[in-house]
């Protein structure tokens, strides 16, 4: 029998959960109760805890969004530490909807013990904690894609317009590099939707570029130009290109403002509110990630 927590956030609401343990069992995957308590053992001998895990309860290809707790039980009728509300039966929900993602297929994030993704990216932290010249390398936890592992954000406080953000991703039991992002460490992303931008311009030149995260890469989807030529200190004419195609000025602003959608439901990930790469702050990740959950 796994250990109980001495404190309740919420009463569960039985029934609710009663109908969610009888669902088919996703992932090899299953539900189980300590009592009142409920935890998900994934069939490997390991159970999700300390974030979010994405499950189909009932073997329809789409899944939910849990979160569990450092003990590994589930969170209900309450708000997670990172700021998300969760259901009567912990589920995500947003608006009072429940928010779901097409699962066809276990994948490797998808089945990733928690504790092993924040060791492997203390890990690599620990590899980054020399001071560097100027400013501070600074790193958050953000969710990007929409499986249970936030993405991990590094920067420095002292980049400068040509430097971007590192990204990188917990994929296959490895941290990997997703790559630079945006300027002045900066970009911006859907959060749990995957899809990242950002946005740079200067001397008649504007630049953006659209991504998602597959398959432990990122992936390009589009990338907008516009350039400007001068005469005689006037411009003169602006070309406009998406994927390096020509296209009019109307065709650009349409298809740019399409792939940015609602501009304010993007979160944009900066310097600010990080923590600086030390031993302790390390430490402190480990031992509640949610903390550096942005």
């Amino acid at each position: 029998m796994r250990r109980k927590l001495t404190t309740l956030t919420k009463a569960i609401t039985l029934t609710a959960i009663a109908a969610m343990a009888m669902s088919i069992p996703a992932f090899a995957g299953s539900w189980r109760a300590d009592g009142e308590r409920w935890w998900y053992d994934n069939g490997d001998g390991t159970w999700a805890k300390n974030g979010w895990q994405w499950i189909d309860g009932n073997g329809d290809g789409i899944g939910e969004s849990y979160y569990f707790d450092a003990s590994g039980y589930l969170l209900v009728s309450t708000t997670t530490p990172d700021g998300y509300t969760v259901n009567e039966s912990g589920a995500w929900t947003a608006n009072g909807q429940v928010q779901q993602m097409a699962l066809t297929a276990p994948s490797a994030q998808n089945n990733a013990v928690n504790s092993e993704w924040i060791d492997a990216y203390a890990a690599f932290l620990s590899s980054r904690t020399q001071k560097p010249k100027y400013g501070k390398n600074c790193f958050s936890l953000i969710y990007i894609d929409g499986d249970a592992i936030p993405e991990l954000f590094i920067h420095n406080t002292a980049a400068n317009h040509h430097q971007g953000a590192e990204l990188y991703t917990y994929y296959n039991g490895q941290v990997v590099e997703l790559g630079e992002f945006g300027n002045c460490g900066g970009f911006n992303y859907l959060e749990k939707q995957n899809r990242l931008y950002w946005f740079d311009s200067g001397m008649g030149l504007s630049l953006w570029a659209f991504y998602q995260i597959a398959d432990g890469k990122a992936v390009k989807l589009n990338y907008y130009e516009s350039t400007e030529r001068y005469e005689n200190g006037y411009v003169a004419s602006t070309t406009y290109s998406q994927n390096e195609a020509a296209l009019s000025e109307a065709e650009y602003n349409s298809r740019l403002d399409a792939d940015i959608g609602d501009a304010s439901a993007y979160k944009t990930a900066t310097a600010k509110d990080a923590l600086e790469i030390t031993a302790g702050n390390i430490q402190k990740m480990q031992e509640d990630v949610g903390s550096v959950i942005r």
